[in-house]
């Protein structure tokens, strides 16, 4: 997702400005909060940017891999109905690869995600 990206989601999710960057606001937040709870979150704003990336033409191919990888990381976190993967193959859907999501600049607001 890219850093900035994933700072945003992180501060989204924790209930704090959001700027891109992690500084003491984001900090003190992150630590006030329950991990699972803030882990649950995080992966829903994951997701729902996904399925936002999916409508663009082109884009939609990719989803499945998209939330294969989301909902594998969901289950190492231990969010509630989501099993931990075993060794079995990972599904690409309709492609063999997952595409990597650009990064955004730190300047650009939720809305240009």
């Amino acid at each position: 997702m890219g850093p900035v990206r994933a700072v945003k989601m992180l501060q989204q999710a924790v209930g704090v400005g959001v700027d891109g960057k992690f500084g003491a606001e984001t900090q003190t937040a992150y630590e006030a909060c329950s991990p699972p709870d803030t882990v649950a979150r995080y992966c829903s704003i994951r997701e729902a940017l996904y399925r936002r990336f999916a409508q663009t033409p082109g884009q939609d191919r990719f989803l499945v891999g998209w939330m294969n990888r989301l909902n594998a990381l969901r289950g190492e976190a231990g969010v509630l109905g989501f099993a931990k993967r075993g060794s079995a193959e990972t599904n690409f859907g309709d492609t063999d690869h997952i595409e990597r999501v650009p990064d955004i600049s730190p300047d650009d607001s939720i809305e240009a995600w």
